[in-house]
């Protein structure tokens, strides 16, 4: 996929999902998938008391892994508030060859290849800070990611294709990009030779106690499959940008979800996986960046007064009661940071059913009930709510 087909599909695709969420939480149509929200009360100012609305943030979610989710969008504004400082943002993308990615259907695997390669990076390249991400599968053959019946009008396709995106602190053009990539191929090369050998060794075994033939043609066919591997047959993509707008496009691609068609095994092998890497920040920070469910720490109204005072921020809350929200546009935080919206609480007396009708700055939330839910989180039937949410 060309850089000019990513730039034009994301800004369109992220576009519309914003404005596709954006329209239905203000009609208080709240994805199934969201727990409840989280209520906050500002420590300067008692009056002041917000919900944020949590959602699961799964990649395989139909809510969560859409472009321009609320979930995507906050990986989105994270991300790009540390890229856009840098002098030119470089774009790497490893992608890893047809023939082993049944090997690396493994979650050891994934993360070891990954540990590695930006430590080569880190200590051969002296890339001091970056950010890896995992694309797990490509776009739907049928319809080159554009949307149908066959992927669900997701765009997404179902054959595991794993690739890492990483996006650093770049010296932008390179003269020689062949010479330049050339260390690092020859690393990649070596690494996934070393995985078949490893691979190789495990069937050797079995050689040695019954020397089948159906054994002795796997070992023949991982050697024939090392032997294909070189340098040259590497896909290992360099690019850079300095404008903006580009920053913020590779940003949105980088940090979208690819897993958007359901599969329980690929949810199993991918589970307690941290997908979302960062380096060179402070162990704050860059647990920060990888969080995806971080709250912002001040006050909007109050910054808007020049006062930095925190928001205390209470346990989730079910949407057991009716609710009445106020929307609070995003605003600027604290240094200039990008902040997300909130929701101002307005009213969230039981039994309260006024419905503000067509008031434009009032979002209504009717009562719900997540009685079935959690009863079979209860009885833990963890994939039959996966299936009913998900599927």
């Amino acid at each position: 996929m060309s850089i000019e087909h990513i730039d034009n599909t994301i800004t369109s695709s992220y576009a519309k999902g914003v404005a596709y969420f954006s329209g239905r939480i203000n009609a208080g149509d709240i994805p199934r998938c969201s727990s409840g929200y989280v209520s906050g009360t500002c420590k300067g100012n008692s009056q002041h008391r917000y919900a944020a609305i949590q959602f699961c943030g799964r990649e395989y979610c139909n809510d969560c892994s859409k472009d321009g989710s609320p979930i995507h969008q906050r990986r989105v504004n994270k991300w790009f508030k540390k890229v856009e400082s840098w002098t030119s943002v470089g774009y790497l993308v490893v992608t890893i060859p047809e023939n082993i990615r049944c090997y690396f259907y493994d979650k050891e695997v994934l993360r070891d290849f990954r540990t590695k390669l930006l430590r080569k990076l880190k200590e051969d390249y002296k890339i001091n800070k970056g950010l890896a991400r995992y694309h797990w599968f490509g776009d739907c053959q049928n319809c080159s990611g554009k949307g149908c019946i066959i992927c669900n009008y997701s765009g997404a396709g179902d054959n595991w294709y794993p690739h890492l995106n990483i996006l650093f602190d770049s010296p932008g053009h390179i003269e020689d990009i062949s010479t330049y990539l050339q260390p690092l191929r020859c690393w990649i090369a070596n690494y996934f030779k070393k995985l078949l050998n490893r691979e190789v060794q495990k069937y050797y075994h079995q050689l040695m106690i019954d020397e089948s033939e159906e054994v002795a043609g796997v070992v023949d066919y991982i050697l024939n499959i090392k032997n294909e591997i070189n340098q040259e047959s590497l896909v290992v993509n360099y690019s850079y940008v300095k404008e903006v707008a580009k920053r913020m496009n590779r940003v949105k691609y980088v940090t979208r979800s690819t897993f958007k068609i359901y599969n329980t095994s690929c949810r199993d092998l991918l589970y307690n996986f941290r997908n979302c890497v960062v380096w060179g920040w402070s162990k704050g920070e860059a647990a920060n960046l990888e969080s995806e469910n971080t709250i912002d720490k001040y006050c909007p109204i109050c910054l808007e007064k020049g006062l930095t005072h925190t928001i205390h921020w209470s346990k989730i809350n079910k949407y057991k009661n009716n609710l009445i929200l106020k929307k609070y546009e995003q605003t600027t935080g604290k240094n200039g940071e990008r902040s997300r919206s909130y929701y101002a609480i307005q009213r969230t007396k039981p039994g309260d059913n006024q419905d503000p009708g067509n008031n434009p700055n009032q979002i209504y939330i009717p009562s719900r009930s997540y009685g079935r839910i959690e009863s079979l989180l209860r009885h833990g039937n963890q994939d039959k709510w996966d299936t009913e949410l998900y599927s």
